[in-house]
């Protein structure tokens, strides 16, 4: 197998511009639609914590991490695959179809027959009770996996939107009635089975199921390719699932599930800017490298790192910022650590999202091996931080967290030089300008903070209104002023993508012709 995909011709897809609209406009709606139903599930969860104990949200916690870890550890890139080989026949999806759900099937059954003996060594042994149900609605999103990778071959990610974020409202209804009848932490359990259910059968409606499961005779030849090009691609993603889920068994393991089930409130909560608005972005990137030549792909490569360096160092910092006062706001005293966690932890939601971009463009260009030792490095990083640094506390566990994700983007950078010969600083530099711009939103919010408190204001909705508008103008002025050349480049392409109303995509240009995860909650 080449390195590098065959460029597209005049005639094999959308041409650049078209594309380029096609891009932003999936992105825009993806993050709109993902934020809307992000925010219905944080108030969701938000009013959960009232009926469920911090012990009891973090057994959930360790149970929903190993059932994942099956999940993963079972996973051999075929996801990946099929958006880096856009032009895949149907039988090319049926044997990934078989190779995805055979081997989780395996993975799940060891993984329950196991239980009993792997919840004590990440500190929860109680949360076995968990793990039955937990599995059950991870398979569930297993098998939804290769229809939604169909979705996103085609760039539907207006229709994917609508179906994740059902799953998501899905999630909450059942979780938060369940609780409030004292479900517990079962009730956790119940709304993730909920969700995946919903998210299953409406992808059946929306796919068609020759499109991903039409039977078709095994062919060696198949299955090799799929296993030589996801073994690098597991090892990596194995990596990236352990980056962001095995921290959670660390701290279980250096701190107790009562700790960690604030901890991993605090996570996902610092998570939302990343995987709502960043990773959407990345996900949109990476189907339209698929369509690019070469070069082109190296250029849009390089000109959304600092676009999406404007867009996810407010959020991450913003959020970061209000996150004490957020607490107070929502949480009662049993989850009093949430806050200073969040102001710690929300820095992950800056550096993440771009080091995510890289990776699709790595895949893309069939550099699963690269791509696979990046999240290794990193993985490595992670656990040596967290049992060293973190074993002091932990805030300081937070602080591991986060600094590991910031000592990532100079590895990433001498991957990119070290595969495509760019320099490390033309992939660096371009991040300073947006970043230099919450230097002002800091300074805003602390100073709104002061002069509320000067003036003896103490209610919190108050206090939380008013440092989000003064973070956003520290951020926005500064913006204009640092990073102009890319906040016009921002302005430039939404003004090309939805006022100049470019043509459609061809009918010939999608995949569809040629014929999971998100992360699982708590």
């Amino acid at each position: 197998m080449s390195s590098e995909p065959p460029p597209a011709g005049p005639s094999s897809g959308p041409s650049s511009t078209t594309l380029k609209h096609a891009t932003v406009r999936s992105s825009f709606w993806t993050v709109i639609g993902g934020l809307v139903t992000r925010f219905l599930g944080v108030i969701g969860t938000l009013v959960l914590t009232r009926f469920v104990a911090p012990y009891d949200y973090g057994e959930v916690s360790a149970a929903t991490v190993l059932a994942m870890t099956a999940n993963q550890f079972s996973s051999l890139g075929v996801g990946t695959y099929v958006i880096t080989h856009p032009h895949a026949g149907r039988d090319v999806m049926f044997h990934a179809t078989v190779v995805h759900v055979g081997l989780g099937l395996l993975a799940f059954a060891a993984v329950i027959l196991l239980g009993s003996e792997l919840t004590p060594l990440v500190g929860a042994p109680t949360a076995v009770r968990y793990l039955p149900g937990m599995v059950l609605a991870v398979t569930v999103e297993r098998m939804s996996f290769v229809p939604e990778r169909v979705l996103v071959r085609r760039m539907e990610f207006g229709t994917l939107t609508i179906i994740r974020g059902g799953g998501e409202v899905a999630y909450t209804v059942v979780s938060l009635v369940l609780a409030a009848l004292g479900w517990g932490g079962f009730a956790i359990v119940a709304g993730n089975l909920a969700r995946a259910v919903l998210r299953f059968v409406s992808l059946g409606l929306r796919v068609s199921w020759r499109d991903w499961v039409q039977p078709a005779r095994l062919d060696p030849k198949i299955l090799r390719d799929i296993g030589v090009f996801g073994s690098w691609v597991f090892v990596g993603a194995l990596a990236g699932f352990a980056i962001r889920r095995w921290d959670n068994l660390a701290v279980s393991f250096l701190f107790g599930p009562a700790v960690l089930g604030a901890y991993n409130l605090a996570y996902n909560l610092a998570d939302i800017p990343a995987v709502q608005v960043g990773e959407q972005f990345s996900d949109v990137l990476q189907a339209a490298f698929a369509r690019r030549g070469a070069a082109d792909r190296k250029a849009a490569m390089l000109r959304s790192i600092p676009l999406l360096a404007l867009i996810m160092v407010p959020l991450a910092v913003g959020l970061g910022m209000v996150g004490p006062v957020l607490a107070r706001l929502f949480f009662d005293a049993r989850w009093a650590s949430v806050g200073p966690m969040l102001l710690v932890l929300a820095v992950i939601s800056f550096p993440r999202p771009i080091t995510h971009v890289v990776m699709g463009y790595l895949q893309v260009k069939l550099q699963p091996r690269l791509a696979a030792l990046l999240d290794v490095v990193t993985l490595a990083i992670l656990m040596a931080a967290l049992f060293t640094v973190g074993r002091l506390g932990p805030l300081w566990a937070c602080a591991a967290v986060g600094l590991t994700f910031i000592i990532r983007l100079p590895i990433t950078a001498w991957v990119l030089r070290s595969v495509d010969n760019i320099p490390m600083r033309a992939f660096l530099l371009p991040i300073i300008p947006p970043a230099a711009c919450a230097l002002p939103l800091i300074g805003a919010v602390l100073a709104t903070r002061a002069a509320l408190a000067a003036a003896g204001v103490t209610n919190l909705i108050v206090q939380l209104a008013c440092e989000i508008v003064a973070g956003a103008v520290g951020y926005v002025v500064a913006a204009l002023v640092i990073a102009r050349p890319v906040v016009s480049d921002l302005l430039g392409l939404l003004r090309g993508a939805f006022l100049k109303r470019p043509p459609p995509l061809p009918a010939g240009a999608g995949p569809a012709t040629e014929a999971v995860n998100k992360d699982m909650k708590p």
